[in-house]
């Protein structure tokens, strides 16, 4: 609290005197966040929608590219194990070969692994600033998917 004396004589000031009660920044800090707890903590109809619209398709690509790394797994290992009865001049190709599926098929494993993890983090979000975010992180990934197949296969 500040306080501020004044005394005139007259139309003159002759002193002025000033009080100053420390900020006790502690009580500041927590008034803070309590303010900023109260205001993400509000529900927001725009956060519900998007997260019903944006975890879903984390789910569906975590699936996916966990079945796809099964897949390649899969595949990979029964070439690499089927390369060793070919012929000597097969057999390096058929184990490379085997290898790289083998190794294409972790890598989308560990694919699955980060997406459902973050479809997790993302049904936990609070703040609808950062699911908005990410739906238009979606939103235009599937603008480039859809662009890039136009282009390829050419319009008209």
């Amino acid at each position: 609290m500040k306080k501020v004396v004044v005394k005139r004589k007259g139309n003159e000031i002759v002193s002025v005197s000033a009080t100053v009660e420390p900020i006790d920044y502690d009580k500041l800090a927590e008034a803070i966040v309590a303010a900023q707890e109260k205001q993400t903590s509000q529900y927001s109809v725009t956060r519900e929608w998007m997260k019903i619209l944006v975890v879903p398709v984390f789910w569906g690509i975590a699936i996916v590219t966990g079945l796809l790394g099964i897949v390649f797994i899969w595949q990979g290992g029964k070439t690499f194990v089927e390369s060793f009865q070919n012929s000597a001049e097969k057999w390096l190709l058929d184990a490379c070969v085997g290898g790289t599926g083998f190794i294409i098929g972790l890598f989308f494993i560990a694919i699955a692994i980060l997406t459902g993890a973050s479809a997790k983090e993302i049904d936990k979000e609070k703040d609808k600033n950062f699911v908005v975010s990410v739906f238009s992180g979606i939103v235009s990934l599937v603008a480039l998917v859809v662009s890039l197949i136009a282009l390829i296969q050419g319009v008209g």
